[in-house]
């Protein structure tokens, strides 16, 4: 049997006289382009001991590259990094704390989806040092396939860091595919004057559920919360207990994704923090 194809099921061994038998060949070359070969075979024929049978065919390769995270899509070009789909990490409270973020390359068309960049998952960008790949993806899929891949966000500064992700393959019309990722590092925020020797932590950021508001030195009976979105309105209001040796828990399970502002006021005094929610 010639490369690039192969027997389907068995080749038959008898023709009685006057009779017919038949056989199947796949094509089933990887490489696309033209293949040709020859299927040779011998029988008992005095005129044509051996057979010869000449092979054809066409490999057309047409895979299809997509991405997702968090089950969403992310579009190739993308350049604005968004908390649904994980492409934005998020906000972090010091710098040297990591956050893991896992995306999926699927392949959604016909053919094999090859991943030829060196190396296969290319972050670039000013601050492309903050990010760095954990987990490698495989390099070649098949037909209906998916591989995963990991990107850390481990900033050294505070601020915002943006980087691009940039994933070279074989796809007809989506060669490089590309999309923005990024994160931010919150300077801790100290309480005002008279609350100057404590300090708030809220844990975990980003987050989908719950979030969590400690106060290291209590100065009141009770805290104002306010969660504000990105249009400036106010989208969650509680008045709770202070407390410091528990964390003062915060349901945000209601909220839709996005990064919202949290405003804790004691007494006159107050202070904002931004919050991700995914």
């Amino acid at each position: 049997m010639p490369n690039g194809f192969s027997l389907v099921g068995i080749f038959p061994s008898v023709v009685s006289s006057g009779s017919t038998a038949s056989f199947q060949v796949q094509l089933d070359a990887s490489e696309e382009g033209n293949v040709t070969g020859t299927l040779s075979f011998t029988t008992n024929d005095p005129d044509q001991n051996t057979y010869g049978l000449t092979l054809s065919g066409t490999v057309i390769n047409n895979p299809e590259i997509n991405l997702t995270g968090n089950g969403k899509s992310i579009a190739s070009g993308s350049n604005a990094a968004q908390v649904d789909n994980h492409t934005h990490f998020g906000a972090v409270e010091a710098s040297g704390t990591s956050v893991v973020r896992t995306f999926f390359i699927e392949n959604t068309g016909d053919g094999i989806l090859k991943l030829t960049g060196n190396p296969v998952i290319q972050i670039t960008g000013a601050d492309a040092a903050d990010f760095s790949l954990t987990t490698q993806p495989a390099s070649e899929l098949n037909k209906g396939s998916q591989t995963a891949f990991q990107i850390t966000f481990t900033p050294t500064s505070a601020g915002v860091k943006q980087a691009q992700v940039v994933i070279a393959n074989n796809d007809a019309d989506e060669g490089n595919y590309t999309f923005m990722i990024e994160g931010e590092v919150l300077t801790p925020t100290a309480l005002p004057e008279q609350l100057s020797m404590g300090s708030v932590q809220t844990f975990p950021n980003p987050t989908s559920e719950r979030l969590f508001v400690k106060l290291n030195q209590v100065v009141a009976k009770t805290i104002q919360v306010q969660l504000i979105n990105n249009q400036g309105k106010v989208v969650k209001q509680q008045t709770m207990a202070s407390s410091k040796s528990k964390a003062l828990e915060i349901a945000i399970n209601d909220l839709k994704p996005g990064v919202y502002t949290l405003i804790l006021q004691v007494g006159e005094q107050r202070m904002a923090r931004k919050i991700v929610k995914y």
